[in-house]
Formats: structure tokens, C-alpha cells, sequence
């Protein structure tokens, strides 16, 4: 049982560190740029907005990150997507806070409302979830029924019968019936043994 459960734990550990990773280091490499748009920033705002340049530069990094990851996430599903996403949004979550660390690093001024690291995996989320129900509610059978619930044959779909039950989980091919006696189809006279 443990060596089954070995390659199937590597491909979750795959599925939600690799994510996890490319983002922390997407993360470092905003720092800098959040560092050198918030001067930017503050040469076209005026007032109470020069106060908070750092903070709407590190929003909108963050609001544009999180719609470029979210994108990718939904373009490019790729396996164990449960973990994938568990992936994306905490690696998200860490690439905001490393931005905010490699930022302050090289001269980025300090954020008053830290609250604003949180866009980046509030817009992953928001998108994701958002696309993922347009998705379902246009088209839930888009691929026909899922590796769980195996289609029944059209007579059985008809006449509401269990006279074939679906055996083990058809997950890389057909379902496989396992053809039981129905009593409901027998005559009165007629034995299992003649039916066949």
C-alpha cells in the first residue's frame, strides 16, 4: 500500500510545489519593478496619492500578476488540478510577500496598507472561480460524463433499471457492466438458467 501510494504523492508534490516555486521566484523578480514604477508613479500623482504610490504600484503588480497566473492556470490545466491550484495560490501568496521584501530591498518605499498583497491571489482566485462556473454552467457535459459516474446504456437510461451496475472505476476506458438478474423482467415460469 505505502508504494502505491509513493508515485501518486510525487505527482501531487509535482503538481503543487512546481507552481509554488516559479512563483515565489516570479515574486523576487517584482520587487525591483515595483521598486522602480512607484517613483513613476509619484511624478503624475498630486496630493494624498503620493502617499499611497507604493501601494496602488504593488495593487496593480499584483491585480496583473494575478490575471497573467490565472490565465495560464486555466489555459494550461495540466494534471492533479486540486493541488495545481493549491499550488498557484499559496505560491501566489509568497510571490506577493517576496515582492514586498526584494521591493523594500533595493529602495522601494514602505507600504502603509499591507492589505494590497493580497491582490495578487484575490485576482487568481476571483478569475479562476468565476471562469470555472461560466465553464460548468455553459456546458457541464462538455466532455461527456467523468471518469466517476460511467454512462449507462441507453436501455437502462430508458426504463430506469439497475439490471447493469458500473464495476470498479472506469477511469482510462469504457465502463464495464456486470450484467445481474433483474426479477422485475422475469416470466413467471422462467428460471435464470433457461433465460440464457
Amino acid at each position: 500500500m505505502a508504494a502505491d501510494a509513493g508515485p501518486a504523492a510525487r505527482s501531487r508534490g509535482r503538481a503543487f510545489g512546481l507552481p509554488f516555486a516559479v512563483l515565489a521566484v516570479v515574486g523576487v523578480l517584482l520587487g525591483p519593478i515595483w521598486a522602480g514604477l512607484t517613483p513613476l508613479l509619484a511624478r503624475f500623482a498630486d496630493g494624498s496619492e503620493k502617499i499611497l504610490d507604493g501601494e496602488i504600484a504593488m495593487a496593480g503588480l499584483g491585480l496583473l500578476a494575478g490575471l497573467v497566473v490565472a490565465v495560464i492556470g486555466l489555459v494550461r490545466p495540466g494534471p492533479r488540478p486540486t493541488a495545481r491550484f493549491g499550488g498557484l495560490l499559496l505560491g501566489s501568496g509568497a510571490g506577493s510577500l517576496l515582492a514586498w521584501r526584494t521591493g523594500l530591498l533595493v529602495g522601494a518605499p514602505k507600504l502603509a496598507a499591507t492589505g494590497v498583497l493580497v491582490f495578487w491571489p484575490l485576482a487568481l482566485s476571483v478569475v479562476t472561480v468565476l471562469v470555472t462556473l461560466v465553464i460548468v454552467l455553459v456546458a457541464p457535459d462538455h466532455d461527456g460524463p467523468g471518469p466517476h459516474a460511467p454512462a449507462l446504456p441507453a436501455a437502462q437510461q430508458r426504463a430506469g433499471s439497475t439490471a447493469g451496475r458500473a464495476t470498479g472505476p472506469a477511469v482510462d476506458g469504457p465502463a464495464v457492466y456486470e450484467h445481474t438478474l433483474d426479477v422485475h423482467t422475469l416470466d413467471a415460469g422462467a428460471t435464470p438458467e433457461s433465460d440464457s
